[in-house]
């Protein structure tokens, strides 16, 4: 056994929350095809971000195991919002503590809340696949001009973009 202080995470979680959370039980699912632990890239994704002021950062992460997903007897969509602040010795850095570790926490809670509900369900539980943030950056979005196609929601002030153009998180 190592032994070793603990020592705290320069990234405090405020608090988080969930804001929304829809499960369903396939019926008529066939037990001998089910997988247990979806992989990242059957889980869709989306992680909205906002510096609320100097080293408290917000996110808003939503996963979702889409019904026609054959291989699940599940499907959900949950959302998640978090707040988090950055000690301040940390200020040079705080952006990339907090967008690498924020999302991630938020990925661990929707992993013991979809643990929980699909373990009460006819099938065995489901197992959220362990996942980092590492490779996210922050891209500043363009106000549209005029544009007809630009949707409201493209006009946000930042957003998180993954290396993947698919914004899949990364398997660990």
């Amino acid at each position: 056994m190592i032994e070793f202080p603990l020592t705290a995470s320069p990234l405090h979680l405020e608090h988080y929350f969930l804001q929304a959370l829809r499960f369903e039980t396939k019926e008529n699912f066939d037990r001998d095809q089910m997988a247990l632990t979806p992989a990242p890239e059957d889980l869709k994704w989306n992680l909205e971000n906002g510096n609320v002021k100097d080293g408290i950062f917000a996110f808003r992460l939503t996963l979702q195991l889409p019904p026609e997903n054959e291989r699940f007897a599940y499907a959900f969509e949950i959302i998640l919002t978090g707040i988090f602040k950055v000690d301040d010795k940390y200020k040079g850095d705080a952006e990339k503590i907090a967008d690498a570790n924020g999302p991630a926490v938020l990925f661990g809670a929707a992993r013991e809340i979809i643990a929980t509900v699909s373990g009460r369900g006819h099938f065995p539980a489901l197992s959220l696949p362990t996942v980092h943030f590492q490779d996210l950056v922050r891209e500043p979005i363009k106000k549209a001009k005029s544009n007809p196609k630009t949707k409201p929601s493209d006009k946000k002030s930042k957003a998180l973009k993954g290396k993947s153009s698919k914004r899949q998180p990364v398997s660990s």
